[in-house]
């Protein structure tokens, strides 16, 4: 199924269109990129939603041409126009403008997907009344801040009191991209006019990859952890395919599809560099150790270590967080050290990601306990999906730790949607005969299907002895 294209884009599409209009005029005019002249005047206009003054703020940031900035301030207004008459929230409009372009094959390479703005709203409500402006925030992942400008809205409102202290002392954020830094401070600064907040607030990020600092760094960073931990991790396989390195390269194919055409050399060379990456990070994350390692189970382990016992953490994960064997292990040591759990089931139907529509995530929402001698609680499982500019629950039930422990040694999660079908499930456990029961005859076990790419030479098209036909 082709991946449906993300319903935000529909929704900023006339502002998106006057943007790029004017960057490609600027760059032509100024011999500027068009990726930087995108930039200035978004931060153009989050001078002017901010009212912090433009031209300081670029002494501060950036090294530009004075030349071009008075222009750039004065042709921002067409497109703060557009932009303040769209039913999304400005901010949170700038962090999606913000964003850096990628192509199929950057996802791939990086597993980045940005952020629905429904989907950061969300994050945030599972949040709020959990912390206040005092209270510090970390996204080790941040893109262009569209998660952290939620929170903000959230926290402070409309107290620019509030959000000046809360953006100068407790806002962190660090990502891979510069351009994504960029972006995010942007976003972020348009809730503000106050230029020395903005300054401290950025002295405290970083550019790099989170997942390969070491446990010294964060303790440096923040004493005892963080109140809330946020995140939309990337989601990809640690692994280099010869057909996805031909993708990446730009070559136009599908899976299965012959491969003809490789440097090998290049290949291999990419294939190390993968496999060296992997096992540095699982001397740091154990939990990549129990399947194929994925980057959002490392990044899951990492907002565990950030944040402090009795905080927060929340996130955006795959669905296959409740039921893989891959995450059985950061699974187990979160239903375990945590307690107030929540967690949404949403499919893509409402075209969150360039994915395909039946794709399922997670919203999730853990406190970290203060202490192991607490008692485990339940979680409180939920069904949402999305509309034009929210999410909506269309089910709800509690299930018990000690119940789901029962039946499901490893915390895997029955996808139930109401207290009817829990019961109902619990009702067949009890009565019935486990399917995986040496009793019963069968011995069955969960195993990996055929891998396309890997078991290929196992096949053959045409007769072999030995072979069996397969129709």
């Amino acid at each position: 199924m082709a991946a449906p294209r993300p319903l935000e884009l529909d929704h900023t599409a006339d502002v998106d269109k006057k943007l790029s209009s004017l960057s490609k005029e600027f760059s032509h005019l100024y011999n500027v990129a068009v990726a930087e002249v995108r930039l200035l005047l978004l931060e153009a206009v989050s001078s002017r939603l901010g009212g912090f003054d433009f031209f300081s703020y670029q002494s501060l940031f950036n090294d530009n041409r004075s030349d071009i900035l008075k222009d750039i301030l004065c042709s921002s207004e067409a497109v703060f126009n557009k932009l303040i008459e769209l039913k999304i929230h400005p901010a949170l409009t700038l962090s999606i403008l913000a964003r850096e372009v990628l192509e199929e094959s950057d996802r791939k390479k990086t597993g980045a997907y940005h952020t629905d703005f429904r989907l950061a709203q969300r994050i945030a409500d599972l949040s709020k009344d959990k912390i206040d402006h005092h209270s510090s925030v970390i996204d080790p992942a941040c893109g262009s801040g569209i998660l952290l400008v939620a929170v903000t809205l959230t926290v402070c409102g409309k107290d620019r009191n509030k959000t000046n202290l809360f953006l100068s002392d407790n806002v962190y954020a660090c990502d891979l991209s510069s351009y994504s830094l960029r972006g995010c401070l942007l976003s972020l600064s348009s809730l503000t006019n106050d230029l020395e907040a903005i300054n401290k607030m950025k002295s405290k990020w970083f550019y790099g990859d989170s997942l390969l600092r070491k446990d010294d760094f964060w303790l440096n960073l923040k004493q005892g952890g963080f109140d809330l931990v946020i995140g939309n991790p990337p989601w990809e396989k640690i692994k280099l395919s010869k057909h996805e390195h031909l993708k990446s390269l730009g070559e136009k194919r599908t899976y299965g599809e012959k491969i003809t055409n490789i440097n090998m050399l290049d290949f291999e060379r990419k294939k190390k560099s993968a496999v060296d990456y992997t096992k540095s990070l699982l001397n740091l994350y154990p939990s990549l150790g129990f399947g194929e390692p994925d980057l959002y189970i490392a990044f899951t382990e990492l907002f565990f270590k950030l944040c402090r016992n009795g905080g927060f953490i929340t996130a955006i994960v795959p669905g296959g967080f409740i039921r893989s064997q891959g995450s059985g292990f950061v699974r187990e040591k979160f239903f375990n050290e945590c307690d107030s759990i929540s967690i949404s089931i949403i499919d893509n139907k409402a075209k969150f990601f360039a994915i395909d529509t039946r794709f399922k995530f997670l919203a999730m929402h853990f406190k970290k306990k203060s202490c192991s001698r607490l008692m485990n609680s339940g979680i409180k499982l939920l069904h949402e999906k999305g509309t034009d500019f929210g999410i909506k629950t269309t089910g709800s039930v509690f299930i018990g730790k000690n119940a789901l422990k029962k039946i499901r040694p490893d915390y895997s999660i029955p996808e139930v949607k109401n207290n009817s079908e829990w019961i109902l499930f619990l009702l067949l456990y009890d009565n019935g005969v486990a399917w995986n029961s040496k009793e019963n005859g069968w011995g069955a076990k969960f195993c990996r299907e055929v891998d396309m790419t890997k078991d290929k030479p196992k096949f053959s098209s045409h007769y072999k002895p030995n072979y069996c036909l397969l129709y």
